[in-house]
């Protein structure tokens, strides 16, 4: 004898219904989990400083905390973008990484071209720095141990406040905070160099974010503020494979932060290029991420045991 429900189309529709309905509520608190299975916190959108005419988002950041401790040292991220685009959502596997390890993960956005010139966008990430330092509290991070990490274009700027103190002197700090510096693929630490070596497309940018003349490009390179006996921070310098120019740069950055008994190490990374370098950077098996937290983890250990 066939039910009323198997022989009646309407009822197998109900029925249809009824059984989706139930295996949903079932699978919706899973996913839910697994959309937050993370190890972190994350506060988006957080102004660190306010510029007339400008695009508000750009003088934000996002934190990301971990889920558990306290007094965590910070790391933050300085987006690349030939100073003309990027944005501080796109972190991909980097606050995973970071978080899980008991930092706190902060990344940034500034100004760009051609809204603005240099030295906007330096300051820019100077003032969201020394926000940081004076906020790291409300975050469950140490002011004392901050850290930069730039990549191509966000590695001239990190560069830049990291090296030259008046960026951060104006917003109320000085060099002294920052504990360390990462720099992937910079292509601007001396801008002769850039303008000398650099493709059209890449000339182009850097002309309208710095200038034409000379002057104007030696005021915005790192390179011609390392002064023995300024306080500047370890430095870790890496480049791609595919990028003769970030080499060149890494190579006299590092000559001339050496000569100013600067502490600083080069990395090359033969499989790697620019992109490359930025969207795996978190990656478990990536060797340039591996580098990176050694590099945190020995500047750290210094900290906390000095050489006497």
């Amino acid at each position: 004898m066939r039910s009323i429900a198997a022989g009646n189309p309407h009822m197998r529709l109900i029925r249809l219904l009824l059984i989706f309905l139930v295996v949903s509520a079932a699978v919706k608190p899973l996913l839910a989990q697994k959309k937050d299975d993370n190890s972190y916190l994350r506060i988006t959108n957080v102004r660190y400083a306010t510029h007339t005419h400008s695009d508000p988002l750009l003088n934000m950041l996002n934190v990301y905390m971990p889920k558990k401790g306290s007094n965590s040292p910070m790391v933050v991220w300085v987006h690349g973008g030939s100073l003309s685009y990027g944005d501080k959502d796109n972190v991909l596997h980097k606050a995973e990484y970071f978080t899980a390890r008991g930092y706190v993960f902060v990344s940034i956005n500034y100004r760009l071209t051609p809204a603005v010139h240099h030295p906007a966008n330096v300051q820019d990430v100077a003032d969201a720095v020394v926000w940081l330092y004076e906020n790291a509290r409300h975050y469950s991070a140490d002011p004392e141990k901050i850290f930069l990490i730039g990549h191509s274009a966000g590695a001239d700027l990190a560069a830049m406040v990291a090296i030259d103190n008046k960026y951060l002197s104006k917003s109320g700090g000085s060099t002294r905070i920052i504990d360390g510096v990462v720099l992937l693929d910079g292509n601007g630490y001396d801008l002769s160099i850039t303008m000398k070596n650099a493709g059209n497309k890449m000339k182009e940018w850097y002309t309208e974010a710095f200038g034409k003349t000379k002057k104007d490009w030696d005021q915005a390179s790192a390179i011609n503020f390392i002064e023995a006996g300024n306080e500047i921070p370890p430095f870790m310098i890496a480049y791609a494979d595919d990028q003769d120019l970030s080499q060149k740069q890494a190579i006299t950055l590092s000559k001339k932060l050496s000569e100013a008994k600067v502490k600083n190490t080069v990395f090359h990374y033969e499989k790697k290029t620019t992109n490359s370098l930025s969207k795996e950077l978190g990656k478990e098996t990536d060797k340039p991420t591996e580098d990176i937290y050694r590099f945190l983890q020995e500047i750290h250990y210094i900290a906390v045991n000095p050489i006497r």
